[in-house]
């Protein structure tokens, strides 16, 4: 028996991910690069933590109400965040707009920060270095 993670079965699913972020571009529009540049990277993270959360919900829970989103794709869904923030952080680097280095003020991090505080009533302060390391 060949094992279910292979090149072949990776490929299809990297396959499945490029069509769905299509549907959905065609759907959404750029909102991800909107996000990013109103609130930061930081509030990109929060989608895939959002996604995260959906795929914790739908493994522990058994009484689902809304039942439109599989694990599956909830799952390719992360996948496709992560791979538009990671195209979104080298396409601002390639144009000398490296956005993972906080400048002094860390202005726009604090400032998603600030606001995702505000609206969930976190009460944990997270800062610049805390973010990228």
């Amino acid at each position: 028996m060949k094992p279910l993670i292979n090149p072949a079965s990776f490929q299809t699913t990297l396959v499945y991910a490029n069509e769905l972020f299509l549907k959905k571009n065609a759907d959404y529009g750029d909102s991800v690069e909107r996000v990013i540049e109103k609130r930061g990277l930081y509030a990109s993270l929060l989608r895939i933590d959002d996604k995260l959360n959906r795929a914790d919900q739908l493994l522990t829970k058994e009484d689902q109400q809304v039942n439109d989103e599989s694990l599956y794709d909830t799952l390719v869904d992360m996948a496709n965040y992560s791979f538009m923030l990671a195209t979104y952080i080298r396409e601002a680097k390639e144009d000398g707009e490296d956005q993972t280095e906080c400048d002094d003020s860390g202005d726009r991090q604090r400032q998603a920060i600030g606001f995702f505080k505000q609206r969930f009533q976190a009460s944990e302060s997270v800062g610049c270095e805390e973010q990228w390391g």
